[in-house]
């Protein structure tokens, strides 16, 4: 592992407090509420008109419920992944004081490298949840053009995995 210069101290030490949880959580917990809201929406829309519910109205309920099983999933691989990633930084040197003592010599696994496998990883999952709606959305009952317009809606979210790529491409020249 290289020892980082003294900028890079000075810089780590300036922003001890980042924090990218914000962006994470807030979005899904919006979207899962307004998800939500549409699909009651529906159904008291459905109330006032006096109409029956149709097989629609209740296809939509089940797919909400299977994205949301969907995303448990992906959730989960989410978690398990990222404390993976925990005891990897945590063990990353043997002995493990040896990452943080210099005068201690140990062996330790590259830096680079483990930035490298982090954002494979994550570009991978990136694509996975950008790809996730599109078979739903080639099925809706609706004309090839507004799936064309709908599907690249949703690939708008892929402009989010260049973003992604370039936070990991300055640590490959540490590999």
């Amino acid at each position: 592992m290289a020892t980082p210069s003294a900028a890079e101290i000075v810089y780590q030490e300036t922003h001890l407090g980042d924090d990218r949880r914000a962006t994470v959580i807030a979005p899904n917990i919006i979207f899962t509420i307004a998800a939500i809201v549409a699909v009651v929406l529906r159904f008291e829309s459905r109330r006032i008109a006096k109409t029956k519910l149709k097989a629609d109205d209740w296809w939509i309920v089940g797919g909400l419920l299977w994205f949301k099983r969907i995303l448990i999933v992906l959730g989960g691989f989410f978690v398990a992944y990222s404390l993976t990633q925990v005891f990897v930084d945590i063990f990353q040197c043997v002995p493990i004081s040896s990452a943080w003592d210099r005068s201690e010599t140990g062996k330790c696994v590259p830096y680079g490298t483990l930035v490298l496998a982090m954002g494979i990883v994550n570009i991978v999952t990136d694509v996975i949840m950008l790809v996730l709606p599109m078979p739903l959305l080639w099925k809706l009952n609706v004309s090839a053009s507004r799936k064309w317009m709908l599907m690249i809606m949703f690939s708008l979210g892929g402009l989010f995995v260049k973003p992604t790529i370039n936070d990991y491409g300055p640590c490959t020249d540490q590999i």
